[in-house]
């Protein structure tokens, strides 16, 4: 009863402590996490932008005329808002322009704004447009993601934060605990192991990261999120011993962009809406199918001895092309035999003693596959 007692205080402790920091957050309007706020937000909208090739500097002023705003919420909506004034000159054409994109948000899209209306984003009011990209990314990012590994047990009505937090409750190992968006993700070890659950056979090791590393440990897992979600292990076989390494397709990449810096997130100011935004892109990060395999590799080569192993496509349609690099990168030539339509023999000879890699490509995707061979 005591242990239970000690515990109770310790967590209600712990609440009153987010809460009385978030309270302190509100009260510093030049605070850290309005800074990383503002900069995730920017990130969020340049990354929806990509597509039109456009992006916003400032964005507390890129938005005042509604051209940047209406381009974002048809790329966002999917839908074409249909004239306006592309080439803005008075106040009333800005006050138009964005009102056509505000309307056709709550009209169209059933979005509820509140408090937010043109000629506030027309006079660059930084708090009510950052409450605008807020409420986009919730609807958007969030709410209106097909949650294919919500648990059976979820409760039908949740909200976008509830949802979030049940799908990565889900993905992390049992036991490992999760109560915010805030505080849990400063030292990276929650990342390593969403991650690590990401993605088939990566082995983080992230139950030895230490909270004293956590800068390191966060730019780690960022940076294999950002390169790797869009990874996929490729299966070659050497005798009954079976190993993986990773193939990724440059095209139409799902990789994760990184919304947050490593410094922000293990930032003690970090505010949650940054977080989850950050966090909304892992639910939808599939891998693509492995474009084939090798098999017979030999891993302990010989010097100026000829090596081969075959490569086998998973489609008549994948025509590969190999490259191998020695450890200085230079290239060590190779040759490709094609045995049918889906099968090739590949022979090299290595050149120099130490790590090779093995690159590929193919005429219909482009991918790069990393294969360590011991001389």
């Amino acid at each position: 009863l005591l242990n239970k007692l000690k515990n109770s205080w310790k967590l209600k402790a712990l609440k009153c402590c987010c809460f009385l920091q978030a309270l302190l957050n509100e009260l510093q309007p030049d605070s850290a996490w309005i800074r990383i706020q503002q900069n995730t937000f920017t990130r969020w909208v340049n990354q929806k932008l990509q597509v039109a090739n456009l992006q916003i500097a400032n964005l507390e002023a890129d938005f005042d005329d509604g051209l940047i705003l209406i381009r974002l919420v048809e790329i966002l909506s999917g839908k074409s808002l249909g004239k306006y004034s592309r080439k803005v000159t008075f106040r009333s054409q800005k006050l138009e322009n964005i009102s056509l994109a505000l309307n056709f948000l709550e009209r169209d899209e059933k979005i509820k704004l509140i408090n937010i209306d043109s000629s506030a984003i027309a006079d660059r009011n930084l708090k009510l447009i950052m409450g605008l990209i807020w409420t986009l990314i919730l609807h958007y990012s969030i709410a209106q993601q097909i949650w294919d590994e919500l648990p059976d047990e979820a409760p039908v009505q949740l909200t976008p934060k509830q949802k979030l937090m049940t799908w990565i409750k889900a993905k992390l190992p049992s036991g490992l605990p999760l109560n915010n968006f805030t505080s849990d993700w400063n030292d990276g070890v929650l990342l390593g192991a969403l991650v690590d659950a990401c993605i088939p056979y990566l082995h983080l090791n992230w139950k030895e990261w230490i909270p004293n590393n956590a800068l390191e440990s966060t730019r780690k897992a960022m940076d294999i999120a950002s390169e790797r979600l869009n990874v996929v292990p490729v299966r070659y076989c050497n005798g009954n011993l079976k190993r993986y390494f990773f193939v990724t397709f440059l095209p139409n990449k799902l990789s994760l962009f990184k919304l947050i810096t490593p410094e922000e997130l293990i930032n003690p100011a970090v505010d949650e809406k940054s977080v989850m935004t950050y966090l909304s892109q892992f639910p939808q990060a599939k891998y693509r199918p492995a474009l084939g395999y090798v098999e017979d590799l030999d891993l302990s080569p010989f010097i100026s001895t000829v090596s081969k192993f075959t490569l086998r496509t998973n489609s008549g349609s994948t025509i590969p092309k190999v490259t191998i690099l020695d450890p200085n990168g230079g290239t060590v030539p190779a040759e490709l035999e094609k045995v049918s339509s889906m099968i090739y023999t590949v022979k090299y000879t290595p050149k120099i003693v130490g790590q090779h890699q093995v690159q590929g490509k193919t005429i219909l995707k482009v991918f790069t596959v990393l294969l360590l061979l011991y001389l």
